[in-house]
């Protein structure tokens, strides 16, 4: 069996598969601190050896959430800081003052992305905010980095996990950039190829996951990355639309792409040019707390009614606003909504929101779009992307992919498939396809531009 272990922002996931046949094990997480999180790992594990048994794990492969930080003082109660909660843009604005856009791109091989979380803003805030926390620290990692510590002793990461910070083209950390922002090289973990195992799982680890010792851990990469690899996006022009907690859609370039509403960075092989939100899976659980379900939307029958138009903002939003101060608002209440008329509104508002970014990718060519993550499962979300983006929309049978990509690093690793090529044809199905609606499409369209309108009215206020 290969293993594919997924460190979520919610919960973490361990998918196993052995080609033919695969098992996934999940356990939730507040995403509060190192100990809860390897207590999260142990029962996954634990799960899997109960039903399978773990000793015949052959390869590991590990990816998680990033731009969430450990920062590791030797204990097993290191401050934990989640990316959501490093929300300060006057970091981005202080590291676009330390660099020149073409020094930045020399030195990560992308643009400076406006994104507080993102390594270097990150580390700033770190260095303001949290000054007791910043020189008690030894290593500053993130989730997967710490996995990999506790299973094998090594600080190792990956070049993608580290987008922003390290150079991705050239896998490495330049020590100029690093110089301008105040860390020392030995503050951060190793970069290793994403299908390389520099360690395997090692003493005590190996009893606590019911492993053999030595049994090798593959560095793998970041979740989005990993979510490409698993939905076997690997070709220039194809489209993806990664959902999840935030949602991520984009398209294969050969260059990297200039632009500021987007992020553009290297990719495995060639470029990704995509952009992000923060609340589609966030919104869609919010709104099942509040509106819970009596029966399944009909979308004739809600369109029909009205609905509010809903801005998912609940956490800020990223691209193509980019506003922290960014919130949800409904549009449009009459008396006559009831509670089916929002849930359709959350679904519309984090459709509209990915649309939003759609229009601004320059190169998607004309294939359909592959859906990967759980959200993959909803069809009414499947039917509305199919009808506004007047594109197939390709459904796979794995939705678990940032989990798969982790196995497709173990694999090809391993050297159990040949190249990625040969592991994606093995490992990647489509499970069906969903096909456009015109009418729907039509309505849809005339409803986001009040969407675009309520967006740009409300900026001016979003900058108080």
């Amino acid at each position: 069996m290969t293993a594919g272990l997924d460190l979520g922002s919610s919960s973490v996931k361990l998918l196993l598969t052995d080609g033919k046949q695969s098992y996934i094990f999940r356990s939730s997480h507040l995403n509060r601190n190192i100990r809860e999180l390897w207590e999260c790992v142990l029962d996954v594990f634990g799960q899997a050896d109960k039903f399978l048994g773990c000793s015949g794990i052959e390869a590991l492969g590990i990816t998680s959430q990033s731009c969430s930080y450990i920062l590791y003082d030797g204990t097993q109660v290191s401050p934990f800081y989640d990316w959501s909660g490093l929300s300060n843009q006057s970091y981005v604005e202080q590291v676009k003052g330390k660099f020149t856009r073409d020094e930045f791109i020399k030195f990560t091989s992308m643009l400076c992305p406006p994104m507080n979380s993102y390594p270097m803003p990150g580390i700033l805030w770190f260095q303001s905010e949290k000054k007791s926390e910043w020189k008690r620290m030894r290593k500053l990692l993130q989730p997967k980095d710490y996995i990999y510590y506790r299973m094998t002793g090594l600080f190792v990461s990956d070049r993608f996990m580290w987008r922003g910070l390290a150079n991705s083209e050239k896998n490495r950390f330049e020590e100029e950039a690093l110089k301008r922002i105040g860390v020392e090289i030995g503050q951060l973990p190793q970069l290793a190829d994403i299908m390389e195992s520099p360690g395997g799982i090692c003493g005590e680890a190996a009893k606590e996951l019911h492993m053999k010792t030595g049994t090798p851990v593959f560095t793998g990469c970041n979740d989005f990355f990993s979510g490409l690899l698993g939905m076997g996006i690997m070709e220039k022009g194809q489209v993806f639309d990664v959902t999840g907690t935030s949602e991520h859609i984009g398209t294969v370039t050969g260059t990297l792409q200039i632009t500021e509403k987007m992020i553009s960075g290297a990719y495995i092989r060639d470029y990704v040019l995509y952009g992000v939100n923060s609340n589609s899976g966030r919104s869609i659980q919010w709104m099942n707390h509040c509106f819970p379900a009596k029966k399944e939307v009909d979308i004739y029958e809600v369109l029909k009614n009205r609905p509010p138009v809903y801005l998912p903002y609940l956490e800020g939003e990223r691209a193509p606003i980019w506003k922290s101060g960014a919130s949800g608002i409904f549009w449009g209440i009459r008396s006559r909504h009831r509670a089916e008329d929002f849930r359709y509104a959350v679904y519309e508002g984090t459709v509209f929101s990915i649309y939003h970014i759609w229009k601004y990718i320059t190169e998607k060519g004309d294939k359909g779009v592959v859906v990967g993550g759980g959200a993959g499962r909803n069809e009414l979300l499947n039917l509305m992307k199919a009808s506004l983006f007047e594109r197939e929309i390709i459904v796979l049978e794995e939705k678990e992919t940032s989990a798969l990509g982790a196995v497709i690093c173990a694999a090809v690793g391993s050297g159990k498939y040949a190249d990625i090529e040969d592991a994606v044809g093995n490992l990647v199905k489509t499970d069906r396809i969903v096909s456009e609606k015109k009418d729907i499409g039509d309505e849809l369209r005339d409803r986001f531009h009040t969407y675009e309108k309520l967006v740009a009215q409300m900026m001016p206020l979003w900058e108080e």
